[in-house]
């Protein structure tokens, strides 16, 4: 009776989580570009690479990189599994580009 509107709820929180996190990468590497025009580096060397290779790259590299681990976390989400609950990862994920956006308001303060 119940497992219906629980399971439409699960879905509509990793739609939401997901889009969230897809969301916060984008702003991320926005906010990544302009911190490091004001003299700051990339800390993650793929992501330091991409961006040596041009804005373009660095942005669908990016893009891809977090669309393809969501994509797998919202698949994995519907199997059953022994481990970490795929949407307790997508959860955690989400809060910790959450923090991220925290940390670039930061930097944006510090540099400017």
């Amino acid at each position: 009776m119940f497992a219906a509107p629980l399971n439409s709820l699960l879905t509509h929180q990793r739609r939401f989580t997901a889009l969230g996190i897809l969301c916060m990468s984008m702003l991320d590497a926005h906010f990544t570009l302009r911190v490091m025009a004001l003299g700051a580096t990339e800390a993650n060397p793929l992501m330091a690479y991409l961006i040596e290779m041009g804005d373009l790259w660095f942005l669908s590299g990016k893009l891809a990189l977090t669309a393809g681990g969501v994509a797998l976390l919202m698949f994995a989400s519907d199997r059953p599994n022994r481990g970490p609950s795929p949407l307790t990862i997508l959860r955690l994920c989400f809060f910790g580009y959450a923090a991220l956006m925290v940390w670039h308001l930061i930097l944006f303060g510090r540099l400017s």
